[in-house]
C-alpha cells in the first residue's frame, strides 16, 4: 500500500493508543484494589511509563516515515515505512490491551471504545501487509545497506 496510507494508518493507531492511555489513566485514578487506587501501585505506574515510551517512539517513527516520504519519495522511504507498518499497530495493540485489562470485562464489551479500537489495530496488522512481509522488507534492506 502507498506511503500516504501508511502515514494515515500510523497516525490513527497512535491516536487510538493515546485514547486508550487516557481511558486507562482515568480508570486507574478511580478504581481501588488492595485498599489503594490502581494508580498508586508501582507495577501500574511502571507499565504506564513503558506504554508512553512505546507510544512516543512509534509516533516519532511515523513522523520520520512521513518526512522521508515527503523528501525522498516512496522508494527511498521504504525501510522506514515498513518499520512504521509493523510498529504502529503492534504498539496500539499493546497499549489498548493494557487499557482493556484495566477495565476488566467492561474493556471487552461495547460499553467502551476500547474493543473496537483494538479490533481495528489487529485488522491493520494484516491489511497493511502481514508483519512477516514488512519484517522481510526491513531485513533485506538492512542487508543491502551492509553490503555497500
Amino acid at each position: 500500500m502507498g506511503g500516504d496510507f501508511v502515514i494515515k494508518v500510523g497516525s490513527r493507531e497512535v491516536a487510538s493508543a493515546e485514547q486508550g492511555m487516557q481511558l486507562m489513566v482515568q480508570r486507574a485514578l478511580q478504581r481501588k484494589t488492595f485498599g489503594k487506587y490502581i494508580a498508586q501501585h508501582y507495577s501500574f505506574v511502571s507499565d504506564l511509563a513503558k506504554c508512553r515510551i512505546e507510544l512516543e517512539r512509534t509516533r516519532r517513527l511515523v513522523f520520520e516515515a512521513a518526512d522521508q516520504l515527503d523528501l525522498h519519495g516512496n522508494k527511498k522511504a521504504r525501510r522506514t515505512l515498513a518499520m512504521a507498518k509493523v510498529a504502529a499497530p503492534n504498539m496500539a495493540l499493546k497499549v489498548l490491551d493494557m487499557a482493556m485489562q484495566m477495565h476488566g470485562a467492561t474493556g471487552v464489551s461495547g460499553d467502551t471504545v476500547l474493543s473496537p479500537l483494538w479490533a481495528q489495530a489487529r485488522t491493520l496488522r494484516i491489511a497493511d501487509g502481514p508483519d512477516e512481509v514488512n519484517l522481510g522488507t526491513i531485513g533485506k534492506l538492512e542487508l543491502k545497506r551492509a553490503k555497500l
